[in-house]
């Protein structure tokens, strides 16, 4: 098995933004109305196998080639935190399987900036300890001092994911507002 032959959905936005939660919403049998409108958008098939993996496995070329069962999907859904610590590395390996794959189509989740103040302020309540200084934490704790300036830095993070989407291949490129249920293609 190589990448070739491998169908991506990337399920990129920042910390918060609910990607965890689309993805399980993906996965499960009774998706919402909204998703489904995504689902046909995709073009993505009821009756495919459906797996979520993270990229480190997919640059992994030696797990790429088991014929473990995890490999053996139609396709996989990859998780992309857009304020990840790790970001030029995760975007480095996005490149590689971009040149790779059969079909990378990819959806961000927008979210509306006190949205996701709303959902940091909760995150940070409840895992403060535990939690990775990002650019996401970073952004937050600004937003206690100028909310304005961090504004600016949550749609920088939009501004330069778009940008460097337009230097890799993609067979689609969706921006999903989960509140609303809008899709902008």
């Amino acid at each position: 098995m190589t990448l070739s032959n491998k169908n991506i959905l990337l399920i990129a936005g920042p910390s918060a933004s609910g990607k965890s939660h689309f993805i399980r919403k993906l996965l499960s049998s009774s998706t919402q109305t909204s998703h489904k409108k995504l689902i046909q958008e995709l073009e993505l098939h009821p009756n495919l196998n459906i797996g979520k993996l993270n990229i480190e496995r997919l640059t992994n070329e030696k797990k790429v080639k088991k014929r473990s069962k995890k490999m053996r999907k139609d396709l996989f859904i990859v998780h992309f935190d857009l304020t990840s610590r790790h970001q030029h590395r995760r975007r480095n390996q996005l490149k590689v399987i971009a040149s790779k794959c059969q079909t990378l189509k990819i959806v961000t989740l927008d979210v509306a900036f006190e949205t996701w103040r709303e959902r940091m302020t909760t995150r940070i309540k409840n895992e403060f300890y535990g939690m990775p200084l990002s650019q996401a934490f970073w952004i937050y704790a600004l937003s206690q001092l100028n909310k304005r300036y961090s504004r600016n830095r949550f749609d920088d993070v939009y501004q330069e994911w778009e940008a460097f989407l337009d230097e890799i291949a993609t067979d689609k490129r969706i921006i999903f507002n989960a509140e609303t249920g809008q899709l902008l293609t």
